[in-house]
């Protein structure tokens, strides 16, 4: 054999290696870097078992103006979380707006407002890490809320559309906080694509009592889309504000793939 056969039968034999190696590597892995999503056997956190025994509210708009107005039967299942898309990012928002007419709204307040908002949302990227153990956590401070400032919200940021028929849907849980004083009046899942608003569906603290939610129960809400996006926002509008409450809400992960099944009996 001479030099120039050996030297090709060792790269192939170190490019077949280097291609089994990846391949086990991504067998062994959890996905989540490509959209999975990890049930952490269960010990999610708060937020209980992704089998189907999730509370769920998901809607959907039939109609075309924006507005869900038809609520999907049975219990979500998340099967893939953003990063099914792309490099997300998150963000921490106000009143449906990010970037340039967040800053534009920002500058017109002044003061601290910057510094108090982007610390109301902490650890944001834990929304779209693929595991439902994990939440950021939503703060309602006193004094930031009100006026020109009516919600604050977590972006995640696509890098491109998201086709129509993909759910926005978010696994969420409320601190004892939140649920024994009622301190919200309306949560937001919104999509948007570029700046225009494309589909929304609102909750109140009623319809979450509805769903029988006790301090740290989790819950699915959100929409699928019948329109294409690139950000969804949950925000949370509070009421009457008049003490700092530390944790608000809990945001698990965003789920944009999923299945509905019938709630196990219990």
């Amino acid at each position: 054999m001479n030099t120039f056969d050996l030297l090709k039968k060792t790269l192939l034999a170190a490019m077949v290696a280097t291609s089994f190696g990846l391949a086990a590597c991504s067998a062994d892995g959890d996905g989540v870097e490509s959209g999975g999503i990890v049930d952490d056997g269960g010990d999610n956190g708060g937020f209980g078992s992704n089998d189907g025994s999730t509370p769920t509210t998901v809607g959907e708009d039939t109609d075309g103006d924006g507005q869900t107005d038809t609520t999907i039967s049975g219990n979500f299942v998340c099967l893939q979380g953003a990063k099914a898309y792309g490099d997300v990012t998150t963000e921490v928002g106000a009143n449906g707006l990010v970037g340039g007419l967040l800053s534009t709204l920002l500058n017109l307040l002044g003061g601290n407002t910057v510094t108090t908002l982007l610390n109301s949302v902490t650890e944001k990227d834990y929304a779209v890490d693929g595991h439902l153990a994990t939440y950021s956590t939503f703060s309602l401070t006193l004094g930031l809320l009100g006026g020109l400032l009516s919600s604050v919200d977590e972006s995640v940021v696509f890098p491109s559309q998201v086709p129509a028929g993909t759910f926005a849907v978010f696994g969420v849980s409320f601190p004892t906080a939140t649920v024994d004083l009622s301190l919200f009046n309306q949560i937001s899942v919104t999509t948007y694509l570029g700046d225009t608003e494309q589909e929304t569906t609102t909750y109140s603290q009623s319809d979450l009592d509805l769903l029988g939610l006790t301090a740290d129960q989790p819950a699915f809400i959100g929409l699928k889309s019948h329109k294409a996006f690139d950000r969804v926002t949950i925000g949370l509008t509070p009421g009457l504000l008049s003490v700092d409450v530390g944790d608000a809400m809990h945001v698990h992960e965003l789920c944009t793939g999923g299945k509905f099944v019938t709630a196990p009996s219990t």
